[in-house]
């Protein structure tokens, strides 16, 4: 799978589209579900990127249904992100909001840092677009404290301050620790 998100990262995403397809293709023959939840959250992120976004949302459900029924805290909560991140680029805040919700509130089971910052830097965006400025500035900084503690490349796409533009989410994420 690291392929696939370094292929997308480099601007490849025909290729990443053709390395999680392939991943999901064994997973499913292999009956390897973590693979399989993995695989689709690629495969949303490469949909995501190049504008489709009602395959992304629904593979981003697809992996969620399935990480979820494995007991996959961290992919859920990759998954939960990810699909935030779609609504965000639809134009739709407030099922964005629900669902950062939920992936912080997992991280906070799990204790994956890097995940718990994307969701606060989700919501912060989430509340920005509704309207909520003082929640967005408390999740914006949230956000860019994890993200410069954890030292990613992330806390310098961050204003230091409230701004109307705040840098989108990235579409690579690191392996949950």
């Amino acid at each position: 799978m690291r392929a696939g998100e370094t292929l997308l990262a480099t601007g490849q995403p025909g290729q990443a589209w053709t390395c999680y397809t392939t991943v999901l293709t064994l997973a499913r023959r292999t009956g390897n579900r973590y693979q399989q939840g993995h695989a689709l959250i690629g495969l949303a992120q490469v949909s995501r990127q190049q504008g489709q976004h009602d395959q992304a949302a629904d593979y981003h459900q697809q992996a969620l249904t399935l990480l979820r029924d494995i007991g996959d805290r961290g992919g859920q909560t990759e998954a939960l992100n990810g699909a935030g991140e779609t609504f965000l680029t639809i134009g739709q805040p407030a099922q964005a909001h629900g669902s950062f919700t939920a992936a912080l509130t997992l991280t906070r089971r799990t204790g994956d840092r890097y995940q718990q910052a994307r969701a606060h830097h989700g919501l912060a965006r989430a509340c920005h677009a509704t309207g909520q400025q003082d929640q967005a500035q408390q999740h914006r900084q949230h956000a860019l404290n994890i993200y410069t503690d954890l030292g990613v490349p992330e806390a310098g796409h961050m204003p230091t301050s409230a701004s109307p533009v705040w840098a989108g989410p990235s579409t690579v994420t690191p392996a949950s620790t």
